[in-house]
């Protein structure tokens, strides 16, 4: 990731390939080829106010500085990835799709249906009808029947993903290094 280009590239082609995300409002996913040749994600999101997620990124970029401060954090190597978020209107715009990253529930959804433990034609409407037939009683119950029928699946992903030991360990490392700040946030 190069912050400051010396040169910064243009749009050169607009790939047909869309691809929407099974998520509330249905976002879509756009890729553009500049004229360096590189491919550039872009989400456009509807019906949703992007100034908060502005916000939220000049926050972090405060935060990284305060973090690149303190020597323990750059020991560690804390920090938190931005990306740029552009309003266009009140409820639409874009953000920069980080490259080589993908959603957490996409994730867990897909280890879920490789188990046989998620189907999304109903695996949502039994969680609510679960919640509605627990509701006034005590969380912990609630909770213990939710845990029981998903269990922790996230543990695989990285088994699957990274086949050797120090690069499973430095994929580990760097996600709880990013959930702990993201936590302290």
């Amino acid at each position: 990731h190069k912050p400051f280009p010396a040169r910064t590239a243009t749009l050169f082609e607009l790939r047909d390939a869309v691809t929407v995300l099974a998520s509330l409002q249905r976002p879509k996913k756009l890729t553009v080829i500049g004229d360096d040749s590189e491919h550039y994600g872009f989400l456009c999101k509807p019906k949703d106010d992007l100034r908060k997620d502005l916000r939220m990124m000049e926050f972090t970029t405060m935060l990284n500085r305060l973090l690149a401060r303190d020597a323990g954090s750059r020991k560690r190597r804390l920090y938190l990835r931005t990306f740029s978020v552009i309003p266009l209107t009140e409820d639409c715009g874009i953000i920069e799709w980080v490259p080589h990253t993908i959603g957490f529930r996409q994730i867990i959804q897909q280890l879920y249906t490789e188990a046989g433990l998620y189907n999304p034609k109903t695996s949502t409407n039994d969680i609510k009808q679960l919640y509605e037939n627990y509701k006034g009683r005590n969380p912990a119950s609630w909770m213990k029947e939710i845990v029981s029928r998903h269990p922790p699946v996230f543990h695989r992903w990285f088994l699957e993903r990274w086949k050797e030991p120090a690069a499973w360990f430095a994929a580990r490392t760097a996600f709880s290094h990013t959930a702990a700040v993201w936590s302290m946030v």
